[in-house]
Order: C-alpha cells, then sequence, then structure tokens
C-alpha cells in the first residue's frame, strides 16, 4: 500500500518550546493524582455519555504560557473525564476557536 509523507510536524514556535513546556505539565505527579482523582468521580465520558472515560481535558480554553502553571491547571472542577475520541473532538473544537487551525 502507498503511503504519503506528510513531514515533520512543526511545534507552535521555532523553537518548539511552549510545545515541551505543556507536555511536561502532564507528566507531574499533580496531573497524575488529579487524573485519577476524576476518573474515579466521573469514571463515564462526560461529553458523549457512553463511553467509558480514559482521560481528562480542561473544560474551557486553557493554552499554558510560559510562566508558571496557576491553580486552575490542577483544579478538579476544570477538567472533565472523556473517551478518547471525545477527547480529540475537544481539542479539535479549542484549537478552530483560538484560530489555530481552520
Amino acid at each position: 500500500m502507498p503511503t504519503i509523507n506528510l513531514g515533520k510536524r512543526k511545534p507552535h514556535d521555532e523553537s518548539g518550546t511552549n510545545r515541551k513546556i505543556n507536555k511536561s505539565r502532564y507528566n507531574t505527579p499533580d496531573w497524575i493524582a488529579l487524573k485519577k482523582a476524576k476518573l474515579l468521580l466521573n469514571p463515564v465520558c462526560e461529553k458523549c455519555n457512553d463511553a467509558q472515560a480514559n482521560g481528562i481535558t480542561h473544560n474551557k480554553k486553557y493554552y499554558p504560557t510560559n510562566g508558571p502553571i496557576d491553580e486552575a491547571f490542577y483544579n478538579i472542577d476544570s477538567v472533565i473525564s472523556t473517551c478518547h475520541q471525545c477527547q480529540i473532538d475537544e481539542h479539535i473544537r479549542l484549537r478552530k476557536e483560538a484560530g489555530r487551525i481552520k
């Protein structure tokens, strides 16, 4: 089967700094504990109310800057439990709202 080479994915900025900072925030003990707690409280996807939730996502636009993490980032009320497909759909929706994709 032929493959299509789409090239390398470009980071948000030239140095890739925002991507690295953003990714590191989701690998902290605080985020992991928040995810476990939220999934215990809401084991079913809060978007489709159909599938088992296996992740969490912020329920509003949240694009962290290079500055310190604010309290809302780790607030259990600022995240929703989502299944994999709803998490992808939500991230696409938020990026469209922010004008990052068309």
